[in-house]
């Protein structure tokens, strides 16, 4: 055998792990190839707020359809919107009218005869109770 093998093969190792890596596209996405930064030219632009909330758009609350038969398509939208309330926020609301007050939910929707909707507060869910 040739004895520069042992150098050849580091060479060619190392080209080979340079050829991976050169092809690797590990960057991150940059936010305006999403469309989440405004252009340069807008009225936005540059504009710095105090609040970080308040930088976050704002999405029209929400219209519970009132489901037929089977309430739990509600019961999983309202809950979604409770979810919401709270990582938002930074607390669970005490009841389904603060999520109304505080525009989450356009109204509430009329609950099954005989139940009220309530509030799981430990899982942040929305469930049927007796009245």
């Amino acid at each position: 055998m040739n004895n520069n093998f042992p150098a050849r093969f580091l060479a060619g190792l190392l080209v080979w792990t340079a050829m991976i890596f050169a092809g690797c596209n590990r960057h991150q996405p940059t936010e305006a190839a999403h469309g989440s930064v405004p252009p340069a030219d807008s009225a936005e632009a540059g504009k710095v707020t105090a609040n970080p909330a308040a930088a976050t758009p704002r999405i029209a609350p929400v219209t519970v359809a009132p489901a037929g038969a089977d309430p739990g398509p509600m019961l999983a939208q309202m809950t979604l919107v409770v979810r919401k309330f709270a990582v938002e926020r930074r607390q669970v609301p005490k009841s389904l009218n603060d999520l109304v007050a505080a525009g989450y939910l356009a109204a509430l929707p009329p609950a099954p005869a005989g139940k009220q909707f309530a509030i799981q507060p430990k899982h942040l869910e929305v469930f049927l109770q007796n009245r």
